[in-house]
């Protein structure tokens, strides 16, 4: 699989636009588009200037050598046993980046952001998306740049701008893709695989594997995500709402658990506001063995991928363990 860098997806979509593409799969025949009650699904792809074909976008987040590139996790994630949470659940887990902690893959974001928008715009004003038009689309942003008017954000923030623009990259433990997935080999491959930075294991809770139900015990204030992979590699339409969403998956992310890294935590405190992602729903991948997993002790290692900056080349050298969980290499 192809994994490129932040620095390179932004600097190829402003260089060149139409090097990232949104494929209608509805456009090119109907049978063939992957959907789900109203939301049907979309191909985002990017060029690589290596060999001039486009691929799916998978991109890369933060420098493992830089502390200051490494996401934390929004505030503590909601106890699903606290009927309090239930606000905060019906979002779903997710990891939430800002321009501060982000950097380059913020910057990435925007460019796929300015661009995605550009691309669903122009299919609209041709016709292209079935009932949708100029006035009824609605946009589901990528990264939120306005604070909400609900009475849990501050009287003097209400509305206004966000000093610290966020984005949140959602969390999709224990599901898998389906065996009819577009990118085929993603095809049964689970969507979000976290593994233990110090270890290289995956995590394992009061003796259970991680899951939604005890990752609150895991990703608690101040942890660090660093070096993954994230997909964006789907474009969601709902054709009930109007709305035009892009997509952003955790793939791959290594964790340091609790870690204080320097940074003010209230920063990536998350606010309680609806969001108007579509809901996904997908198959619940087979339970692992917690004898297979052990907790901060071996495990199968999966490092991550390094990010020559630098060079600034877009191929990251992926080890076997990234590709035993994204599939190897093939021709799309």
């Amino acid at each position: 699989m192809k994994v490129f860098n932040p620095v390179y997806v932004q600097q190829t979509i402003e260089k060149d636009p139409a090097s990232m593409r949104v494929t209608l799969k509805f456009v090119e025949g109907g049978k063939d588009v992957k959907s789900y009650g109203s939301v049907t699904f979309h191909p985002i792809e990017l060029k690589d200037e290596a060999d001039g074909k486009f691929k799916p976008l998978f991109m890369s987040w933060s420098d493992p050598s830089d502390k200051n590139s490494q996401f934390m996790t929004a505030g503590q994630m909601p106890d699903p046993s606290d009927p309090n949470a239930a606000a905060m659940l019906r979002y779903g887990k997710s990891i939430t980046f800002n321009e501060r902690s982000a950097k380059d893959f913020y910057r990435a974001v925007t460019a796929i952001e300015k661009r995605y928008k550009e691309i669903m715009t122009e299919y609209v004003k041709a016709g292209k998306i079935p009932d949708f038009t100029i006035d009824n689309m609605k946009f589901v942003d990528m990264i939120k740049r306005v604070n909400s008017k609900k009475t849990s954000v501050p009287v003097d923030k209400r509305g206004k701008v966000k000093e610290n623009p966020e984005g949140r990259i959602k969390i999709e433990l224990n599901k898998v893709h389906s065996e009819k997935h577009p990118i085929a080999p993603l095809r049964k491959q689970p969507k979000t695989t976290l593994k233990d930075f110090a270890t290289k294991a995956a995590p394992i809770i009061d003796g259970a594997p991680l899951s939604d139900a005890n990752i609150h015990k895991y990703l608690t204030i101040g942890s660090a995500f660093v070096g993954g992979i994230c997909d964006i590699t789907t474009a969601a339409i709902n054709s009930e709402k109007y709305e035009l969403s892009c997509m952003m998956t955790c793939s791959l992310a290594h964790v340091k658990p609790g870690q204080d890294l320097g940074f003010d935590t209230s920063d990536f405190m998350p606010e309680e506001e609806e969001q108007t992602e579509p809901a996904v729903v997908t198959p619940a991948a087979p339970a692992q063995s917690a004898q297979s997993q052990t907790q901060h002790t071996q495990g199968n290692p999966a490092t991550p991928p390094p990010v020559d900056s630098a060079a600034n080349t877009g191929e990251l050298s992926i080890d076997e363990k990234i590709n035993d969980i994204l599939g190897e290499a093939e021709t799309y």
